[in-house]
């Protein structure tokens, strides 16, 4: 989640400035991301990516392991303009 709105496939987010939009909500920073994985894996992959090394030149990161993260649900409907959803339990063979 980024700032207490869940991330998914269909969540849009703009850059204008010193302020994001999630899903056409504005936030200032500082910005709080929360992820659900193992915490190694995560780290190396934050310290491996090009852009999170680029931005770390302009502005403070810093992150932490925690036991228990709680993520929102996602909010708003799903709107899939191309993507089906799949019909769980059925087979066509």
């Amino acid at each position: 989640s980024i700032d207490n709105q869940r991330y998914t496939a269909v969540t849009s987010i703009f850059c204008a400035g010193p302020t994001i939009r999630i899903n056409g909500i504005p936030y200032g920073s500082p910005f709080t991301i929360r992820a659900v994985g193992p915490t190694a894996e995560l780290v190396q992959a934050l310290n491996r990516d090009p852009d999170i090394s680029g931005w770390s030149q302009l502005v403070l990161l810093h992150y932490h392991a925690a036991k228990h993260v709680a993520i929102p649900a996602y909010a708003l409907p799903l709107r899939f303009s191309i993507a089906k959803p799949a019909n769980i339990g059925t087979s066509r063979l």
